[in-house]
């Protein structure tokens, strides 16, 4: 598991879903899986 954090608009999603797709891993943005599972 990588855990990419940081402040708005400095390309944390942008960084995770390249980060994904180099190694091989899936993407999960932690705000839809909270929403998923009823979390929020």
């Amino acid at each position: 598991m990588i855990v990419v954090s940081g402040t708005p608009g400095v390309g944390k999603t942008t960084l995770a879903k390249l980060l994904a797709k180099r190694l091989n891993f899936n993407y999960i943005h932690i705000g839809e899986l909270a929403k998923r599972i009823g979390a929020v």
